[in-house]
């Protein structure tokens, strides 16, 4: 993950954990939750940062980054 990082990347992201059985359902509903446009409600750039900075904390937290 860079300085930033699109919805659909994250998505992307997200999907190939969840494949590779290193996050489950629930916790990948939790993390989109967190990082969907509807939550971080702000100017594209600001959004896309902020997205990759909540990955950058929560991924190594549940061990799989």
């Amino acid at each position: 993950i860079g300085p930033s990082i699109s919805q659909q990347q994250a998505l992307y992201l997200i999907d190939g954990l969840l494949d590779k059985g290193l996050v489950n359902e629930r916790e990948a509903k939790m993390i989109i939750a967190a990082i969907d446009r509807e939550t971080l409600k702000m100017d594209i750039v600001s959004r896309d940062i902020i997205r990759a900075n909540i990955l950058k904390r929560i991924l190594p937290v549940i061990n799989y980054y």
